[in-house]
């Protein structure tokens, strides 16, 4: 298993939480051994405080591995011998031809049908 930079933070994340879990605690009982008639408002600001947190790791994209040499994800499986072959694990903007790509520079562009048509030196069709 390659250990990628969102393994560590993952990490680092549960053992912070693990870390302010006890110190939490520690407040509650040191509150409570002493009257402290608000012992209760730690425990539901440290549950706050963990659900940020638990939050914020699944935010954390996926990215390359930590030495930025090989990918945090396995390759895709190769496809079975006579099955079609499908664009896996791609992005949209990867399975388009050059042309399509070209197409979609133009209309990022804001420009229209025609001018479009006229760049590529394509006629409107005969009715």
């Amino acid at each position: 298993m390659r250990v990628t930079r969102r393994h560590l933070l993952i990490t680092a994340v549960l053992v912070g939480c693990f870390v302010w879990a006890m110190v939490v605690v520690g407040l509650s009982f040191a509150m409570a051994e002493h009257d402290r008639r608000q012992w209760w408002v730690i425990p539901l600001f440290g549950a706050f405080v963990m659900s940020i947190a638990v939050l914020a790791v699944r935010w954390i994209p996926a990215g390359t591995s930590v030495a930025g040499t090989a990918p945090a994800d396995p390759p895709p499986p190769a496809a079975a011998p006579g099955s079609p072959t499908v664009a896996v694990r791609r992005k949209p903007a990867e399975t388009l031809s050059a042309r399509e790509v070209e197409v979609l520079r133009h209309l990022a562009a804001g420009r229209t049908n025609a001018e479009i048509a006229k760049a590529h030196s394509l006629s409107r069709p005969a009715r």
